[in-house]
């Protein structure tokens, strides 16, 4: 489980700096927070706060 948010860490992160590279600008990335796991719904939620914004991300993963 550690290894999935470790993984889930590393691609979000990824993302985040593509798009902030990318013609669509999020703005600065200040912190990545509450990564949350439904394996239920395969869904991994992660929020972003970027700007002051609080921003929910959902990735469809395969576990």
């Amino acid at each position: 489980m550690n290894s999935v948010l470790g993984e889930s860490r590393q691609q979000l992160s990824l993302i985040a700096e593509r798009r902030k590279s990318s013609m669509f600008c999020w703005g600065e990335l200040i912190e990545l927070t509450d990564v949350k796991i439904s394996s239920q719904k395969k869904l991994n939620i992660t929020r972003f706060l970027i700007s002051e914004h609080l921003i929910d991300i959902l990735l469809i993963m395969e576990f």
